[in-house]
């Protein structure tokens, strides 16, 4: 199981201003994800990110925000991707191979891998 470029995507998972001061070592994890976004766009694999509630989250954290264009960025209220059904709209949905990178490990990049997989999806953190 191996990750290729032409069947998968990169999605970002609510690196967001409110919630990554409060994660330890978070400059090292915010420019650990802008890097992995940028290798992803220079492989061709297509880059999207979700953003819990941005309403009192706040947004994308710059340093990746930046290299995302405004259609690549899904909203949702729920912890998993798959059940706030933000995917659909987002880069690279369609492929088969998902590698997540994100923060709130324990709640919404487990319930989105275990989603994912229950799907049929390969998925990677």
């Amino acid at each position: 199981m191996l990750i290729d470029a032409d069947r998968s995507m990169l999605l970002v998972v609510d690196l967001q201003e409110r919630m990554v001061p409060a994660i330890p070592d978070h400059d090292e994890v915010v420019t650990n994800a802008a890097w992995l976004v940028r290798v992803a766009q220079k492989l061709g694999v297509p880059v999207a990110a979700t953003e819990q509630y941005a309403k009192g989250l706040g947004t994308t954290v710059q340093p990746v925000r930046m290299l995302l264009p405004d259609d690549a960025i899904g909203g949702k209220t729920q912890f998993s991707c798959v059940a706030a059904q933000c995917l659909a709209p987002l880069p690279g949905h369609d492929r088969p191979q998902v590698v997540l990178v994100g923060v709130e490990t324990h709640v919404c990049l487990l319930q989105t891998a275990l989603e994912l997989l229950e799907e049929g999806k390969e998925v990677y953190v």
